[in-house]
């Protein structure tokens, strides 16, 4: 996942870059598993149909949530050498090689008017995941 990714790099080299241009919505699993739950077993009518983004709220670069995963490791002890993630461009990453739009955030209104619910934001379900995936020292 790219949480544990992005970590291990930190932990491994002081100067780390990622694209400030490419904008997503992350998505923690444990909490999709809560809306497929919702979707498939919650409601009395019977399972929903149709196609619905699921994605935690507020979309963000892939520099800002790099940043949020080192920050959040260093907060929980690991020894992160990374300080801050440059933001370049995306065409200049040689692993994105894939033509993809710049920004594929996910609009999640039909599930929120459908359930109620409203996807927590991605930078404290990617907290969760940090905290509770990535092994910490002592």
């Amino acid at each position: 996942a790219f949480p544990e990714w992005i970590i291990g790099q930190a932990c491994a080299k002081e100067e780390l870059t990622l694209p400030g241009d490419k904008i997503a919505c992350p998505t923690y699993t444990l909490d999709l598993i809560g809306w497929l739950e919702v979707l498939v077993f919650g409601r009395p009518e019977g399972p929903a149909a149709g196609i619905f983004h699921l994605c935690n709220s507020d979309p963000c670069t892939w520099r800002d949530w790099g940043q949020c995963c080192i920050d959040t490791a260093r907060e929980a002890g690991l020894p992160v050498i990374a300080r801050e993630i440059t933001p370049v461009a995306t065409d200049s990453v040689a692993a994105f090689v894939a033509k993809r739009p710049l920004n594929s955030a996910m609009d999640t209104a039909k599930f929120q008017q459908l359930t109620g619910i409203q996807p927590r934001p991605w930078r404290e379900a990617t907290r969760d995941h940090v905290m509770q995936n990535i092994p910490r020292p002592g």
